[in-house]
């Protein structure tokens, strides 16, 4: 027997299980961090290498043990850091928080690469994947942000793509908000760019395998999407594709 895919109870089993090995195991994370915190120059050798990724994975989990108390060790190493390395760590360990700190890191970052494209598309990611229903709401206002550009393919992915993909809370939320609104994005974006568009219609392939609440908001964006006259063939075909896989 298939057993449906229920992604907020999965998420919400992982993140149990993670804060657990954090608070268990605390004060050895706590250790490796500090013991091997590196007072040198950044260097791009494998051993250096080696030490921030066990210091980013040790900082993680002292974060995810408690967010409220553990929160600020990840923004002091966001300020402190002297390389992308670790400045997208800390943002990346704040983005899995619900703290002043977040807020405060990813506003700074915006601004610090307000002019690099490339960088901004990885803060576009970060605000899309922020795993709170309330995400869906900051989606919405990014597409009016000034460094957006919903004719840009790479902002497209990075936001919306980001958030339908990456953001198990926001788009599969009970209330059918978040597939509505990528549903709306595809039938916007097919009519510039239907490359684009079909890449985040592959986000409702996988409908059939969901419990029966998603299932069925899936499949009505589906049809709403198959529906709508003036679809390019490369939206069509991935709608067809996966109305048809459901019956096989």
């Amino acid at each position: 027997k298939v057993v449906p895919i229920e992604p907020v109870a999965i998420h919400e089993a992982r993140l149990w299980l993670k804060q657990k090995i954090g608070q268990t195991f605390g004060d050895f994370f706590l250790r490796i961090y500090s013991e091997y915190q590196n007072q040198r120059q950044f260097l791009p050798t494998a051993n250096d290498a080696g030490i921030r990724s066990l210091r980013r994975i040790a900082l993680d989990y002292i974060v995810c043990a408690d967010n409220e108390e553990n929160a600020s060790l990840a923004f002091d190493h966001y300020n402190s850091a002297d390389n992308m390395t670790d400045l997208w760590s800390a943002l990346v360990i704040l983005n899995e928080t619900n703290t002043e700190f977040r807020r405060r890191a990813l506003d700074d970052f915006a601004t610090r690469y307000e002019n690099d494209n490339l960088v901004l598309d990885k803060w576009l990611m970060l605000e899309a994947t922020h795993m709170q229903p309330s995400t869906l709401d900051r989606v919405k206002d990014l597409l009016s942000h000034e460094k957006y550009n919903d004719r840009n393919p790479n902002k497209i992915r990075a936001l919306i793509g980001a958030f339908a993909a990456q953001n198990i809370i926001g788009f599969h939320q009970i209330s059918g908000a978040g597939y509505e609104f990528v549903a709306e994005q595809i039938l916007e974006i097919d009519k510039i760019n239907p490359q684009v568009a079909s890449r985040l219609t592959g986000a409702f392939q996988q409908w059939s395998k969901y419990d029966a609440e998603r299932k069925e908001m899936m499949h009505r964006q589906l049809i709403r999407i198959r529906n709508t006259d003036d679809m390019s063939e490369d939206v069509m075909e991935i709608v067809s594709k996966s109305l048809i896989s459901a019956r096989l």
